[in-house]
């Protein structure tokens, strides 16, 4: 071999390797922009969900008047959830074929906010979801209550603008206030800002204070203010979101209705339903599940009605691994978890619901 060529050659060997190792650095160690949703837990929802007896002392222990025998036969609801992990691009890659994982843009689900942010918006938004579940079980079974409004809170699912947007109000936003030649007028709830509204007739903007990832921002949006009846869906249509989730205090007028909730290890609104099923077990007679594992998931406001989630096929995967024989799922959701059963070539009988009730009459429906 001629020196030239040995030389080239070598130099092509040295090329390769110094741009295998540049590869490598970056498929292991630079920041991924995909996020990859696994399959979580599935377990239990009745350890997330006790009822207090507060009737003499507030400290006294929970209820628990079932006996051995019938513990062992009672049948449970299982809560289910994803886990959401930002892995380096080398195994995000390895994710899209994996048929138990979902790749996505980081910005598409974080919208702009740390790994650490959106957990703490997503506990936020478990809260707000159990008040709502908590109400919903409430109406449903007639009991007696009334709500402490805490904090307001938005909520929306239009495209989320750059974090530190101050033009428009983003997902996860706590409105804090209204500025007013007063100074600041505290905001707890919708009708505050209702009621400011009425105040404030010839108004043509309204001026928020609001916390933004721990940041308090002031924004002020355009109001179209022709003697409307001021509700929730007028209001958030002139603020241009979706909604609100409103953090309540909720109270049973009787103390033996009292509820107290783990949320320590959940996030997100998709145990809504769950969490009501769970609830409206507690606090009634027998066994709602007639001794079955009963996996449901869904979103649920305090009237009641279901709404949509994400990660059902990894939702389906778990409930399937942990022996569920029906999977309730909101409507929206029906078509991607029946494809994943037959996939999965399961026993596990999926069945849609739009409205609690509908849920309810299934249980109902159900043999021992």
């Amino acid at each position: 071999m001629k020196k030239n060529d040995f030389e080239i050659q070598y130099k092509t060997i040295v090329k390769t390797a110094l741009i295998t190792i540049v590869v490598m650095a970056i498929l292991l160690y630079a920041p991924s922009p995909f996020v990859v949703i696994k399959p979580g837990l599935a377990v239990s929802s009745h350890s997330f969900v006790t009822v207090i007896d507060g009737s003499n002392d507030p400290n006294s222990s929970p209820i628990d008047s079932s006996s051995e025998l019938e513990q062992q036969k009672r049948g449970t609801f299982l809560l289910t959830a994803v886990l959401m992990q930002t892995p380096n691009i080398w195994d995000s890659l390895l994710s899209v074929f994996q048929v138990n994982r979902t790749v996505m843009w980081k910005y598409e689900v974080l919208g702009g906010e740390s790994a650490g942010e959106y957990a703490k918006r997503a506990m936020t938004m478990m809260q707000g979801s159990y008040d709502q579940a908590l109400e919903a079980a409430y109406r449903y079974l007639n009991i007696a209550y009334h709500n402490e409004p805490q904090q307001l809170y938005v909520n929306t699912t239009s495209p989320l603008l750059e974090s530190n947007s101050s033009e428009l109000l983003l997902s996860g936003d706590r409105i804090d206030g209204i500025f007013s030649d007063e100074g600041i007028l505290p905001v707890k709830s919708v009708e505050d800002i209702a009621v400011w509204l009425n105040e404030h007739e010839e108004a043509a903007s309204i001026e928020l204070q609001i916390e933004r990832m721990s940041k308090l921002l002031r924004i002020v949006i355009t109001l179209d203010n022709n003697g409307h009846n001021w509700d929730d869906v007028i209001i958030a249509k002139q603020l241009a979101i979706d909604g609100f989730m409103q953090m309540r205090n909720i109270v049973p007028d009787e103390d033996k209705y009292k509820i107290e909730f783990d949320s320590s290890s959940i996030g997100g609104p998709s145990a809504g339903l769950v969490l009501t099923l769970t609830i409206v077990d507690q606090l009634t007679d027998g066994d709602l599940t007639k001794g079955r594992t009963i996996a449901v998931t869904g979103t649920i406001d305090a009237e009641g009605h279901v709404g949509a989630i994400g990660g059902i096929k990894q939702k389906v995967f778990s409930t399937d691994e942990q022996g569920a024989e029906i999977f309730i799922v909101p409507q929206g959701n029906e078509d991607e978890a029946s494809e994943k059963v037959r996939k999965l070539r399961s026993e596990m009988e999926i069945i849609a619901v739009s409205t609690l009730e509908e849920a309810m009459d299934v249980i109902a429906s159900l043999e021992r």
